[in-house]
């Protein structure tokens, strides 16, 4: 799974979600691809209206997020693991409204993919999550939109892992958010993600092989 939020400011302790968007993905096929806009319970700020094009208007009859929760709590329960770009900003304002309903925030490794990026391509270089989805080849999206930024985190996850290499055994160190079973996970799907590649790779070759040897009409 992976979420993205937009919000009304920086601070999950005094500013408010406005857009919660996720997208589950199995076997590599989307599942699931949906967002929830959430009234925030005051005016929004001029600079978040600019940034993302939402409106009061468009919030004003939109319940508020702890009514939401019950979506993208279960679809972070039923997850492995949540993909969010910069994601302890993400999470913070998601366990906050989470346990503003009484319930409990699901408890799954959450991967980063800015950490990645940072480590493999250097902190010289512009690590925005448009400006990485651009470098891996990742479909350009609407940016600061919470369903689009969610699209965009998973498919720079993806295109990410096969890369990890040696980093991956460090992962733990690279970004305490993940626990044991994170590190795991992330092993498990850069195996997943390079078998794909290798096998791939072989069906590309075998089938410019045959071609090679249909002689010509």
């Amino acid at each position: 799974m992976a979420v993205d939020v937009e919000t009304t400011g920086l601070d999950a302790e005094t500013d408010r979600i406005v857009e919660v968007g996720w997208v589950r993905v199995r076997e590599g096929q989307v599942v699931e691809a949906r967002s929830e806009l959430c009234a925030p319970g005051r005016p929004l700020p001029p600079v978040v209206g600019r940034l993302t094009g939402l409106t009061d208007a468009m919030l004003e009859h939109a319940p508020p997020v702890d009514r939401t929760a019950q979506g993208w709590c279960r679809a972070m329960a039923g997850a492995a693991f949540v993909v969010a770009y910069n994601a302890p900003f993400d999470r913070s304002f998601l366990s906050r409204a989470t346990l503003a309903r009484g319930r409990s925030f699901p408890l799954r490794p959450f991967f980063d993919p800015y950490v990645w990026a940072r480590h493999l391509d250097g902190p010289d270089v512009p690590l925005g999550l448009s400006a990485v989805a651009a470098r891996v080849g990742a479909a350009p999206r609407r940016a600061h939109r919470a369903l689009d930024d969610a699209w965009t985190a998973a498919e720079v996850f993806l295109r990410l892992a096969p890369r990890l290499g040696a980093l991956a055994p460090r992962l733990g160190a690279l970004d305490p958010h993940l626990g044991a079973d994170g590190i795991e996970a992330a092993l498990r799907v850069q195996r997943e993600m390079m078998r794909a590649h290798l096998a791939q790779a072989a069906a590309q070759s075998a089938s410019s092989g045959e071609a090679a040897r249909t002689p010509p009409p």
